[in-house]
């Protein structure tokens, strides 16, 4: 659990606080709350400007002289494509059980400076890819990597589309290129 008294911690702090007033509003009025915990995510929705790495990778990929990575590179992500999601939240709310929290995520883990060069490789294999190596000094946002085994032991959840698909899908999706 995130620790509350540094302010970095915000996100997850606030992640906490909306899981507790769902319990809350849950006992108050009688409703079946099942919760989502979400991790990161990639699809042809996806914004490609913004503070997401991936986002910036692809972008980066599609219109940049090289791929930057603005940290070392080292922190650790796993990335579910937004259609893997769409499925994952329709079965939650249609088979989860009241009062229970469901991480939702992908469990295929790599580290931003593995994701660049994966994107590179992908959607323009003639680029470089540029660690400027700032590390990242928050405190508990170098791993971010949810625990899938619960959805997927009771509701059967799995990961269909692998990041690899889910890149390549992005990439044509922004390029203006029909999906598969």
């Amino acid at each position: 659990m995130p620790d509350p008294i540094i302010a970095t911690n915000v996100y997850g702090i606030s992640k906490r606080a909306s899981e507790h007033l769902c319990a809350l509003y849950s006992v108050q009025h009688g409703l079946e709350v099942v919760i989502a915990r979400l991790f990161s995510f990639v699809g042809y929705d996806l914004p490609l400007k913004g503070h997401l790495a991936i986002g910036n990778f692809i972008q980066d990929a599609l219109t940049a002289d090289a791929i930057i990575v603005a940290g070392d590179g080292t922190p650790i992500r796993t990335y579910l494509d937004q259609d893997d999601l769409a499925h994952w939240l329709i079965t939650l709310l249609e088979h989860g059980r009241p009062g229970v929290a469901y991480n939702v995520g992908s469990d295929e883990v790599i580290s931003i400076g593995d994701l660049a060069h994966l994107v590179r490789d992908l959607l323009a294999p003639d680029k470089p890819v540029e660690i400027l190596g700032q590390a990242d000094d928050r405190q508990g946002r170098n791993r971010y990597i949810p625990d899938i085994r619960k959805a997927q032991r009771e509701l059967g959840l799995t990961v269909t589309i692998p990041l690899a698909e889910a890149i390549r899908r992005t990439g044509a999706a922004h390029r203006g290129q029909s999906l598969p």
